[in-house]
């Protein structure tokens, strides 16, 4: 099968039947989007290709032999050059800017296997013409060319519910909380909109083709220079903090801090992509995702300051301030923090969306029934506070933030460790502790050696 997600696609093998033993949904964690290959005795007639746009969740739960439906093929799709950190999965990857029409069909056309299509491209604006010719395009190079073709996953979000982010403070009249997938769409102009009706329009056109739609909460995730990444930006946020040695202020409103808020991690973001796509009852749905629990940011900001050792300041009746203001003068701090650190190089303003935390930061509860999901056999969940820290380890883990340092004085020793923290990703998504030791012994010359843990 093909699949196709914002700016990457792959491919699975239909050998695996046991699908339907699989239900209710509950597979394993796991935290990037990828696809395993398909093995060379695999008959590409019988095989499952997916593309893919925008490269997080999926790609890695993809790469795992044991993820329902495989062993997959992926084919990533993306603007910009392949990122280091997907240099480590098993992802054909195509650099493709879907935006121009002739290139995304030179490019796309001829991956005449693929039988998935998973989008959650979009280009960082509220603009309908555009978001919609980026989508087209996708669906016009691939579904004429792709015989085999069976499913397209679409992920939009809650914007469905409270309206675009153009006219948040104007004409927007959004639904009250929860949401449900059965409330009318609101009267304003949303790409989301004119997304979905694509994926409507599509299937109608091409016999026993399924579709799904996805809308998610706020997405806790690695996915590094990502336009609406909240966890990367306030990792950044906090390291700049720590560089200057700065409390962690909240810069939003008193409603944001102390309302319900949810979210859903990348893991089972994938999980609930790859459960649409491969079991019957579930195509053919829009379906909230979310975690299954709740969290405030007043809870969570605490989380954030300990994870950087800094004291955390909260909401104490100040006016809100752009944190986007705050940052604005802070691209040289920033360049500096690599440099010293030794992380990936990148950019303050590609690192980090401090918009989107500002919207966050002055939005209201936007909570999202899962009901539907759980009639339809999905049960998968997360704790919140344990993804928000597990993407702070990820983001370490590939060098994107630095290192949290610890230093403890042994009385009794003539000597000081400093443990160097990072979290190595391992197969099933999860993360293990390694830490380094720096002995530093009145004798010169000693030096650091590995401690297992």
């Amino acid at each position: 099968m093909t699949l196709l997600f914002g700016q990457f696609s792959l491919t699975y093998s239909d050998a695996d039947k046991s699908l339907e033993n699989l239900v209710p949904w509950c597979i394993h964690t796991v935290e990037e989007l990828a696809v395993a290959d398909l093995t060379n005795n695999v008959d590409i007639r019988q095989a499952s290709s997916a593309h893919l746009l925008r490269m997080s969740g999926l790609a890695e739960t993809l790469s795992f032999t044991d993820t329902p439906g495989g062993p997959w093929k992926v084919y990533g799709v993306a603007r910009r050059p392949c990122p280091e950190w997907l240099t480590t999965l098993n992802v054909d990857y195509v650099q493709c800017d879907i935006a121009k029409t002739e290139e995304t069909y030179s490019k796309l056309s001829p991956l005449k296997d693929i039988t998935h299509i998973f989008y959650v491209s979009w280009t960082g604006s509220e603009d309908c013409q555009l978001n919609t010719l980026m989508f087209r395009n996708i669906l016009d190079a691939v579904v004429p060319n792709a015989a085999n073709l069976k499913h397209v996953s679409l992920q939009t979000g809650i914007k469905y519910y409270w309206g675009n982010m153009a006219e948040m403070d104007s004409t927007n009249q959004p639904h009250d909380c929860p949401y449900y997938e059965n409330l009318p769409r609101l009267k304003q102009d949303n790409f989301y909109y004119n997304l979905e009706d694509l994926v409507y329009e599509t299937a109608a056109k091409k016999s026993a083709l399924t579709w799904s739609i996805h809308r998610p909460a706020l997405i806790f995730g690695f996915s590094p220079c990502s336009m609406m990444n909240t966890v990367s930006t306030l990792c950044v946020y906090a390291a700049i903090c720590k560089h200057e040695n700065k409390p962690l202020v909240y810069t939003g409103t008193e409603t944001s801090w102390t309302c319900l808020w949810d979210a859903v991690d990348s893991d089972l973001l994938a999980e609930h992509f790859v459960w649409t796509a491969t079991v019957d009852k579930a195509k053919n749905q829009a379906f909230n995702v979310n975690n299954g629990d709740v969290f405030k940011w007043k809870h969570l900001w605490n989380v954030l300051a300990k994870a950087f050792d800094l004291e955390a300041v909260g909401y104490e009746g100040k006016e809100p301030v752009l944190l986007e203001d705050l940052m604005k003068d802070k691209d040289s701090v920033w360049d500096e923090i690599v440099k010293k650190n030794n992380l990936v190089p990148t950019k303050l303003r590609d690192i980090a969306a401090f918009w989107l935390a500002d919207v966050v930061f002055r939005n209201k509860e936007t909570l999202c029934s899962m009901n539907k999901n759980k009639e339809f056999g999905f049960l998968g969940f997360r704790d919140t506070t344990k993804s928000f820290v597990n993407c702070i380890d990820k983001m370490r883990a590939y060098r994107c933030i630095s290192l949290k340092v610890c230093v403890i004085a042994h009385p009794r020793a003539r000597q000081t460790k400093v443990y160097f923290h990072a979290v190595a990703p391992t197969h099933a998504g999860l993360c293990v502790h390694q830490c380094v030791v720096a002995r530093t012994a009145r004798a010169r010359g000693a030096r650091p050696r590995p401690l297992t843990t």
